[in-house]
């Protein structure tokens, strides 16, 4: 991919990820409203039962499509990505139907042994159906990534969550003040809207690939498809088994530290279900970055480009690390009145700048992960990704019923650090780069002297109102902080951190 078309559609991905992140902070905000920081402990908590479904169904066919098509494309094999196409979707069709037999079959028992939580059986049968479906349109959206048309998937995403939106609006109103039935119709909504959009990507995948030969027997780089995908399906199924049972432990551990079940849940959802959406927001950049790196990095893999990898790599994350603490410092110094602002209570602003020291290892992790499964080292990601959730569990299991929530907001600190030291250390030797230590410390002096200046422009606006001076606060320090690092240190941005 050329560097205008890698700009081109970082910015296309970056645009579609902002309006979905700003829709579903307004949804956030509405769930809230609409059914309690409870009820948003008992979604988050199903959500991650979901996860661990979803795992099932999908079994790594979009990475392994997105890889073959852009092996395919590289080597110009281009009569073989029918053949790829039709395998995928067979493989999609035999996982999604046993990952819908199995949840609807087990749901009784996961509700109220797993979960502990009866109420749960409607909400889990349901979105069991849209399974199946959410396996076709990961197929879909490998494809489409491949080609490197990131604006398809993302319409198609964004129009999903419109419509699921949309449903929960209309639906929930209807609904009767039972926590577990306003999540059963969330999660109608959301099947039903995962059906609507699987529909509407065949028949544009359809149209798109009327554009390449179809020659019958030929199957170039199908028997590709399932190599690279049962390794990846296998470790993913080991990480979201142990990622889902932490989760699961984490309302009992709080409960057994004293907690009632209530606060529990309410703990665990203001974190999850309110904390956590505001402090990802930012990284929808980052979230495209990884999504397109991929296929790039596996093209240059092919040509043998070593320059274009080291070269590009190092820019990235310089520019990564850059944005990452600027977001890590503005939610710490304004996480408070943020969370306030945004959902009337002063407990989700706590969490949110307590956390937003992650935000620095969360965001450059993505971007990390996405050059990694475009080395091809996938299953590296996953093995590191099963020891971070094996340990994780460990400490779960052990600090939360002694130290309550702090206990849990060490586990998030350690997992994420754990995770992405391992990550960045294997990059490192795959891309021949170094840590720019001078630079972090240029980056840090230009964010103190940025905040800085927002804070004594922020502490004027309260007067006027919360929101302007929020405003003002983020105006001014990102006025201040990317020009100085562009116009002060602007060798921090080239290409001298590469060896070689």
């Amino acid at each position: 991919m050329k560097r205008n078309d890698l700009v081109k559609n970082t910015l296309i991905l970056t645009l579609f990820s902002v309006i979905m992140r700003v829709l579903g902070l307004i949804f956030q905000v509405y769930l809230s409203s609409a059914i309690g920081s409870e009820g948003m402990g008992l979604f988050s908590l199903i959500l991650t039962v979901e996860t661990l479904a979803i795992t099932l169904a999908v079994s790594g066919i979009r990475f392994a499509v997105m890889r073959a098509v852009a092996e395919a494309f590289a080597l110009q094999k281009y009569r073989s990505i029918h053949y790829l196409i039709k395998n995928a979707f067979l493989y999609a069709a035999a996982f999604g139907s046993a990952s819908t037999a199995l949840l609807f079959a087990f749901s009784g028992r996961i509700a109220s042994v797993w979960l502990s939580a009866p109420e749960c059986v409607l909400p889990i049968r349901i979105f069991s159906f849209g399974l199946v479906f959410i396996a076709f349109s990961s197929v879909v959206g490998g494809y489409f990534s491949a080609l490197q048309k990131p604006a398809v998937t993302a319409a198609l995403q964004l129009l999903e969550q419109l419509m699921m939106m949309l449903l929960c609006i209309i639906v929930i109103p209807y609904c009767s003040d039972s926590i577990g039935e306003r999540c059963a119709a969330l999660f109608a909504a959301s099947t039903l809207a995962d059906v609507c959009v699987c529909v509407i990507s065949f028949f544009i995948l359809v149209r798109s690939m009327r554009a390449f030969p179809r020659v019958r027997g030929v199957k170039l780089k199908g028997h590709s498809l399932a190599a690279v995908a049962l390794p990846l399906a296998f470790s993913s199924y080991a990480r979201a088994a142990l990622s889902t049972l932490q989760h699961i432990l984490i309302p009992a551990g709080l409960r057994r530290s004293g907690s009632s079940a209530s606060q529990a849940l309410a703990s665990y959802g203001t974190i999850h279900g309110m904390a956590f959406p505001v402090i990802v927001f930012p990284s929808a950049i980052f979230s495209a970055l990884s999504e397109l790196l991929i296929p790039e990095i596996t093209q240059a893999q092919q040509l043998c480009d070593e320059a274009a990898l080291c070269g590009r790599s190092s820019r990235i994350l310089n520019a990564s690390f850059l944005f990452s603490l600027y977001c890590a410092g503005v939610f710490f110094l304004f996480g408070k009145r943020l969370g306030a602002v945004i959902y009337g209570e002063g407990e989700a602003g706590s969490y949110i700048s307590m956390l937003s020291p992650l935000i620095i290892v969360m965001y450059m992790d993505l971007v990390t992960d996405g050059m990694l499964k475009g080395f091809g080292q996938q299953l590296y990601s996953m093995y590191v990704n099963i020891a971070d959730a094996a340990l994780s569990l460990v400490l779960t299991w052990f600090l939360i019923p002694r130290c309550g929530i702090r206990g849990y907001i060490f586990v998030l600190f350690f997992s994420e650090c754990f995770n992405y030291a391992l990550s960045a250390a294997k990059l490192a030797s795959l891309a021949s780069l170094r840590i720019p230590l001078l630079s972090a410390v240029k980056y840090i002096f230009c964010l103190a002297l940025a905040l800085v200046s927002a804070q004594a422009a922020a502490e004027a606006a309260w007067r006027i109102s919360e929101v302007f001076a929020l405003i003002v606060a983020v105006t001014v320090s990102a006025g201040i902080y990317f020009p100085a690092i562009r116009f002060i240190f602007p060798e921090t941005l080239g290409r001298r951190h590469v060896k070689g």
